[in-house]
């Protein structure tokens, strides 16, 4: 596999280059260290999105799966950025992710025989259903099926040669689905038992010992590393001390939780008596 690309930490945003009609209202820009995505502030899903795709990345790399490279920059409000539906980007900190070479998965199976990693398929699985991140795979019991294959990304820059990387990314669905970090709403979610992340395709590449090998780390995880990650969120995201606690406290417990949803999924092995 190629090795990982070297540290990015762009410190301005130069100019905007175009504002992107999704979900996400994402904004390309040029940086003093190249281009790069931005998430930003005064969007109508409000800034506990951002909060939620900046612990969400972290979580994620976490677990070992591959993240885009992001940073933290200011936003300054000189710049007059506005997102594809007019509205004026809200000066503060955004969130940036440097743009790299690749592509999205088109949704064939045999495109997963390229990965070098495809040991993550089982790890994304595992995440996505920890996190309830409704926005990459989202089955239909109790809600509309979504398979949104946009969020299954392969690197090209970081794969060896006729290979690519599958990715982690756009995690700002996570844990409320794209609504604010309420005690309620947490308190309300955290023993869904749903299996998110599975896309059918998936499953061949997947295997009970391998699910619940991930499963057994993430169960692992110390509650001072997630409150550590919710630190960094910035106090502009609007994100209070209760309902950080709350949400440590939710990831915290999910943890604990997600092993019968795997179990359920990947059953041991039926033994026959002749």
């Amino acid at each position: 596999m190629a090795s990982a690309p070297t540290p990015w930490q762009p410190s301005r945003i130069l100019d905007p280059i175009e504002a992107r009609k999704s979900g996400s209202r994402v904004l390309r820009v040029e940086t003093d260290q190249g281009e790069g995505f931005l998430k930003a502030m005064g969007a109508d899903n409000g800034p506990h999105v951002l909060a939620c795709e900046l612990v969400g990345t972290l979580l994620a790399g976490w677990l070992k799966l591959r993240t885009l490279q992001f940073a933290l920059i200011d936003v300054p409000e000189a710049l007059n950025l506005r997102f594809a539906d007019g509205k004026p980007v809200v000066a503060g900190p955004g969130f940036l992710t440097r743009a790299e070479e690749g592509h999205v998965w088109g949704g064939e199976e045999g495109e997963l025989e390229e990965l070098d990693n495809p040991e993550d398929i089982g790890r994304l699985i595992v995440f996505d259903t920890w996190t309830m991140n409704c926005d990459r795979y989202r089955p239909a019991n109790g809600a509309t099926l979504r398979q949104n294959k946009d969020n299954v990304w392969f690197s090209e820059e970081r794969a060896s040669r006729g290979k690519v990387v599958l990715m982690a990314i756009d995690h700002g669905c996570c844990f409320t689905c794209e609504r604010d970090l309420t005690t309620p709403r947490l308190q309300s979610s955290v023993n869904e038992d749903r299996l998110f992340g599975l896309f059918p395709s998936f499953r061949p590449h997947t295997t009970r010992g391998g699910m619940l090998q991930v499963v057994a780390e993430v169960e692992a995880v110390a509650r001072s590393e997630i409150e550590a990650m919710i630190a960094r969120v910035p106090h502009q995201w609007q994100v209070d001390a209760s309902a950080r606690r709350e949400w440590c406290d939710w990831i915290c417990r999910r943890a604990k939780s997600i092993r019968r949803i795997i179990e359920r999924e990947w059953p041991a092995a039926q033994m026959t008596v002749s």
